[in-house]
Formats: C-alpha cells, structure tokens, sequence
C-alpha cells in the first residue's frame, strides 16, 4: 500500500511539474481582483452617483490608488466598488497634482492588493496591457493590449502607449497599465477636460501616470499640505489660442515645481480689483478680446488670495494670471471658486519673471 502511495504522490509531482499547475492564483488573477470603479456617491440634493475613475488597490489592502480629474470640484467622500467584497467610503489621503494620481483610504477594508511593477519606465515596444471595466453590467475587468511608444510628457512621470486595436478601452481614467505578469506599471490619465483637451496617440489613448509618483505618495515622503496649494491642470493661452498642460505635463518637472511656487508667490501679491468685464470662457478657449498671454491653473482644494498686506482677498478654484497686456495695462489676477466663472479680480503686483521663464510659449 506504501508503495502505491509513493506512486501516487510521484505522478502528482511529475503532473504539477509539466503543467505548470500552482495553488498560487496566477498575477493577473490577482490584479483582476484588486482593480476598482471609483465614483461620486449620490447626495441629499438629489445628484445621482457617477463613476469617475478605475483604480487599484495598494498598500495594506485599505487604500487605492486612483486618477481623479479636479478641473469642477474638489470630492469629500467617494464610494469604491470591488468585484467580490462589496462596496466602500473612500476619502482622498493625498494627491500627486503633477499626475492627478491620488490614494484614497478605504473605511474598514483590508482587502487583497495588487503588485507594483518596478518603477523603471516600460521599454519603447513593450506590450502592456491596460485593465478596465466595460460598464456596470460587465463587472470582471478586462484587458487591452497596448505598445509602448515614444514620450509624450516628461519622465519619470508619464509615458504613452499605442492601441493594437480590437474593443474600444473605456473612456474614463484610472484605467490600469500592467505588465503581461499582471505588475501595475501606471494609471492611464484623462481623455479630455473642459480647460484642454488631451489625446494621446492613435487609438485615443492618453499620457499614462507612472508607478513611480504613486510609490512617493505610498512611501508617506510628502504630506498632504506640501501638494494643496499646487495646481493639477493649467493651460497657457492668447488671442492666437491655448496650449494644455493637463496634470502638470510641462517641458520638465522641473519646470512644473518652479510654476507652482511662482504662482504660489503671486498669490498672496495682489493689489487693487480690476475689471474683468472683457474676459470670458466658452468650455473651448478664451476669446479673442484677451489681451495679452494667459496661464490659467487649476487647484485641487480651494487657495487663499491675499493682497501685499497679508490680508485675505478671496478663495479660488482657479485663477488666471495674465501679463504683456495692451495699451500698458496694468498685469491682471482672474479667479472664480465655480469651474471657468470668472468672479472678480485684482492687479498683479507680484514680479511674473519666474513664471514667464518655466512655462513654454503658446504653440
């Protein structure tokens, strides 16, 4: 009877052997099991839920990391639906403004977590893949295979990929790019905004946030003040047009670190309030009654305006910063606390030398 058991436990170990056959559930499984929906839960106004962005869960199984688009409002509590382990309230811990990227803490879950992939961006002609939900009524993600192609923003934030082609990707962001083991590689950013519009390469695929800014927000390295005064979408425009710059993609990170404190700076350097009865926005452009260039930024949370004294002047969703104005005008401040709904401003008495020199020209 040994002997047949013997036999027996040898067939099973020459079976695993071949088969490849593990008790381990294979990457993707695992993956395919840490990605989420995100939306934005109804409220006592009447507003129904809506879906705002994929993620995926990180850290030790009560966070996720998701892409959220600040351009309208700034979320309190937002509603994480998993695949098996029902529903969560979510509230934001921290946000990468340079990304939009941000780590959501999940009420009560300690839940199964996906595997970062190294931080290194993917290789030119790499295929990826990307993970999503169709729609509700379709809940087990998917995948889409994706090419890595040449940059479209500045490493070691973002880098594009290519559709092969096949079922559309849905169109919202968060949408996660993983290696074929199933290891997060980084979070597809928005199609589209109000401000500017974002596309990526053929197959309408946009910029894809790296791994590697998610991994700061993991490693606790910055805090949450050091982010909320800098802005996660910004366009720069004049009576010619607007380039966009969704999510802090500038030339360099660098050169979005230096906007951000320069804007920062300006701020708190306003002087008296000026008309503003010439500007207008329509969802696409300013028109062309601007006079002079124009960076227009947008926060993450509500930012103080004060005058040269320290005194608080406003709170502001956005502001625009406007400079070479005709006739010598004086340099204008624009802001509005609703989305592109200008409600006052002010003259610029701060120096716009530092701003000029980090953000590129009109194109």
């Amino acid at each position: 009877m040994n002997q047949i058991n013997i036999t027996i436990v040898l067939c099973l170990l020459i079976f695993i052997m071949t088969t490849g056959f593990s008790c381990t559930p294979p990457p993707t499984s695992l993956l395919r099991k840490a990605i989420v929906q995100v939306w934005r839960p109804p409220n006592a106004i009447g507003e129904t839920g809506e879906l705002e962005s994929f993620g995926v869960i990180v850290g030790n199984g009560s966070q996720v990391l998701t892409i959220l688009d600040y351009e309208d409002y700034t979320p309190n509590t937002l509603m994480v639906v998993t695949q098996d382990y029902g529903k969560y309230t979510a509230t934001i811990q921290i946000a990468d403004p340079r990304t939009g990227i941000t780590l959501l803490k999940l009420d009560g879950a300690r839940l199964p977590v996906a595997t970062l992939g190294n931080s290194s961006i993917p290789a030119y002609g790499q295929e990826v893949r990307i993970w999503g939900w169709r729609d509700s009524s379709q809940p087990a993600p998917t995948s889409f295979k994706v090419v890595v192609t040449a940059d479209q923003a500045p490493r070691p934030l973002f880098f594009s990929v290519s559709y092969l082609g096949g079922s559309d990707i849905p169109d919202i962001p968060g949408t996660v790019v993983a290696d074929r083991l199933g290891n997060v590689l980084g979070l597809t950013t928005t199609f589209h905004t109000r401000l500017a519009v974002v596309l990526g390469p053929v197959g309408r695929v946009p910029p894809v946030a790296s791994i590697n800014s998610a991994l700061e927000l993991l490693s606790g390295k910055f805090g949450l003040s050091q982010w909320a005064s800098r802005s996660t979408l910004s366009a720069i425009a004049d009576s010619s047009g607007m380039s966009g710059y969704f999510a802090g993609i500038l030339p360099s990170p660098s050169n979005y670190d230096e906007m951000s404190v320069a804007v920062q700076d300006l701020l708190g350097r306003l002087g008296e309030p000026l008309n503003t009865d010439d500007l207008y926005f329509d969802n696409t452009f300013w028109y062309q009654s601007l006079q002079g260039t124009m960076l227009i930024v947008v926060f993450p949370d509500p930012v103080t305006l004060k005058n040269v004294d320290g005194k608080t002047l406003a709170q502001a969703k956005w502001v625009g910063i406007e400079w070479d104005r005709l006739e010598g005008k004086p340099n204008r401040l624009v802001y509005g606390d609703v989305a592109y709904t200008i409600k006052g401003g002010f003259e610029l008495v701060g120096d716009l030398t530092n701003l000029q020199q980090s953000v590129p020209p009109v194109r």
